[in-house]
């Protein structure tokens, strides 16, 4: 049975999960990043590369992120708060069709 919430856990994984793919980009290995680390100046990311990032966790978590967020993403924490977003939104766009089926 499929859940119909996110937990607190979940948002850990989620950022966790961020954190681990920007490894994948060419960070530096002692660099300390936290939710106040801009992605372009600190992390030398440019707009590719963010939008990938996007792309590979709407894939992921079956998401669609607002495209007006996209140009506010400047922090790990912006990043971090748009998926959260998006997923608090699709959890509760799951609830309300489950509400729907059930009523059927």
């Amino acid at each position: 049975m499929q859940k119909n919430y996110f937990s607190e856990t979940d948002f850990i994984k989620i950022f966790n999960r961020i954190l681990s793919k920007l490894q994948d980009y060419d960070v530096e290995k002692n660099m300390v990043v936290t939710t106040k680390t801009f992605l372009h100046e600190d992390l030398r990311l440019d707009s590719l590369d963010i939008m990938a990032i996007i792309i590979e966790f709407e894939s992921k978590y079956k998401i669609m992120t607002p495209d007006s967020m996209h140009d506010e993403i400047k922090t790990v924490g912006d990043m971090y708060k748009m998926f959260t977003y998006a997923l608090t939104n699709q959890n509760k766009q799951n609830v309300i069709q489950k509400n729907i089926q059930n009523v059927k």
